[in-house]
């Protein structure tokens, strides 16, 4: 009867600006209210202003976000299907944060708390399958990008979803949870188009 509960909480505990958060409170800028009108937060707009160290805090707190989300909806009973719409929600507040006038980040960091919650043996594994191609993709991105614009974060990040698809396939998961890496990739790829 509560699982529905998770829904709305997940958008708000998405919507939570950490980057915003991280900015103000560690580095006292009142100057990122120009990030937000780009449209430029998270882990990497974070880490490009302020260095590596804020780039993990924030990452690590985007991770958070996701992996709560889903855990709230488990916590309150929900099914495989609440589970994953908790986990797109997360998403969506992230991208599109209600406290940020619709603004945000790109969504991976969030995304990946949710698939370490849902699939967290696909997903380790699928890092390390991922960290395998990731040097001829380096190589590959310092030439002209003929993909479009396409960056390499959101093609790294592609490959880890198909990866963790294939993983929970060959485990056996529930079909909606196996899927969940495309139906997390959705507003992803809505925000960085």
């Amino acid at each position: 009867m509560y699982e529905f509960l998770a829904l709305p909480l997940a958008y708000i505990l998405g919507s939570f600006p950490s980057s915003v958060i991280v900015a103000r409170l560690f580095f006292n800028d009142k100057k990122f209210q120009e990030e937000i009108q780009n449209g430029h937060l998270g882990t990497s707009s974070l880490k490009k202003r302020y260095g590596l160290i804020s780039g993990i805090l924030v990452g690590a707190l985007d991770f958070l976000k996701g992996f709560m989300s889903i855990f709230i909806a488990d916590k309150l009973g929900g099914d495989d299907i609440i589970l994953v719409l908790s986990g797109i929600l997360a998403i969506i507040g992230h991208n599109w944060s209600c406290f940020l006038k619709l603004k945000g980040g790109k969504g991976a960091a969030c995304s990946y708390g949710n698939l370490f919650y849902l699939l967290p043996r696909e997903f380790i594994i699928s890092l390390f399958l991922t960290a395998l191609p990731t040097f001829f993709v380096n190589k590959f991105f310092q030439y002209k990008n003929k993909i479009g614009k396409m960056r390499k974060t959101t093609f790294l990040t592609f490959i880890l979803y198909l990866f963790t698809l294939t993983m929970a396939l060959f485990f056996n998961q529930p079909i909606i949870i196996a899927f969940s890496p495309i139906l997390f990739s959705i507003p992803i790829v809505l925000k960085n188009n």
